[in-house]
């Protein structure tokens, strides 16, 4: 009756007369089912819907890096000493997200950025 999982947001932007509620509707519903026959609201329940069973690509050592000459590293450490003020006031706020490495600015990411290029060896000279 009561799924583990959140319930839907009432709207969403992206899917023209989204309602979320519909879908908590008892089995059979044929208003549900034929709502969960829309090619979108499928793929936004395969993105929200199901709960993730392990952590983001990235968040566990890999021993076979290792294995073969690469290493893990922890991005909490790559913050520059401080990280946007707008996010400190967040829950979390001062932690790493998932794709921060992306969309927080060079300025707060680029230890993190020298760590991955010198990894990666992509600072060598091709004609040096």
């Amino acid at each position: 009756m009561e799924p583990f999982f959140k319930r839907f947001e009432q709207e969403d932007s992206l899917i023209e007369s989204f309602d979320g509620d519909i879908l908590f509707a008892p089995n059979g519903d044929a208003g549900t089912d034929e709502f969960a026959k829309d090619e979108k609201v499928q793929f936004k329940m395969l993105a929200e819907a199901i709960p993730a069973r392990s952590f983001a690509a990235a968040a566990n050592k890999v021993d076979e890096l290792a294995r073969l000459g690469y290493e893990n590293f922890d991005m909490m450490d790559m913050k520059n000493g401080g990280w946007p003020p707008d996010r400190l006031d967040e829950p979390k706020g001062d932690d790493w997200w998932h794709s921060d490495f992306r969309a927080v600015a060079l300025t707060y990411t680029h230890v993190m950025w020298r760590k991955m290029i010198t990894l990666g060896g992509l600072d060598a000279c091709a004609d040096c």
